[in-house]
């Protein structure tokens, strides 16, 4: 049963994802938008417009305007987090245990997180670096859960998404010309995606206990 369902099923394309939405960028039929990509799934190509919707950073009720703002606020957020962790001395992290213990275990952990695939496969790849800044701004945003290892794999599909293809042997994101491409452009809708996820299947509260432990 489950073979015959998957023949007569097809991907939402690019021109599937757009019919959803009417002329001010709203989605139709919310429940149709669910239940397609939940039963039928999404290009690859698409899937990077669609994931802040399927996570829940766009309200599905929402507006391109709506959506702009959220975008906006999402992103100065972000450069606070990276602000504030940039603002730790040294001084800070020889003083404060759990600054100093959480900054190494990630710099552990992501040294060898997927270093199979190209984004991480270079010891020098922005892809470490990427991954570093994330998990760092999440331990700065949630101070209660701070970093739980398995957080720098839950990251990478969200990275790989909108950072498909990469320069192997530079470890450098690239486009489909094999261009560079800027590392820190979507840095915060990749925060608030995964931040958005937890929040949604209440593994915050979990995790909360867990860190408390």
């Amino acid at each position: 049963k489950i073979e015959k369902f998957k023949k007569k099923s097809k991907k939402v394309d690019r021109n599937k994802f757009n019919s959803f939405f009417d002329e001010n960028k709203k989605i139709k039929d919310p429940k149709k938008f669910k239940e397609e990509i939940f039963y039928n799934g999404i290009e690859e190509s698409v899937l990077p417009e669609a994931l802040p919707f399927i996570v829940g950073v766009y309200g599905l009720n929402s507006t391109s305007e709506e959506r702009k703002i959220i975008d906006e606020k999402n992103s100065f957020d972000f450069k606070q987090l990276l602000d504030q962790v940039s603002a730790i001395n040294d001084f800070q992290l020889a003083h404060n245990k759990k600054f100093a213990s959480t900054f190494k275990v990630i710099d552990h952990d992501v040294q060898r997180t997927d270093r199979n695939i190209d984004a991480f496969l270079s010891n020098d790849s922005k892809a470490l670096v990427m991954l570093t800044k994330l998990l760092q701004a999440y331990f700065i945003y949630d101070p209660k859960i701070r970093y739980l290892q398995g957080m720098n794999d839950i990251f990478v599909p969200i990275i790989l998404t909108y950072y498909p293809k990469w320069n192997k042997e530079e470890g450098i994101p690239i486009d489909e010309n094999n261009n560079e491409i800027d590392s820190n452009k979507y840095l915060p809708k990749i925060f608030w995606c995964f931040h958005s996820m937890m929040n949604n299947i209440d593994h915050l509260k979990i995790l909360g206990s867990v860190t408390e432990q």
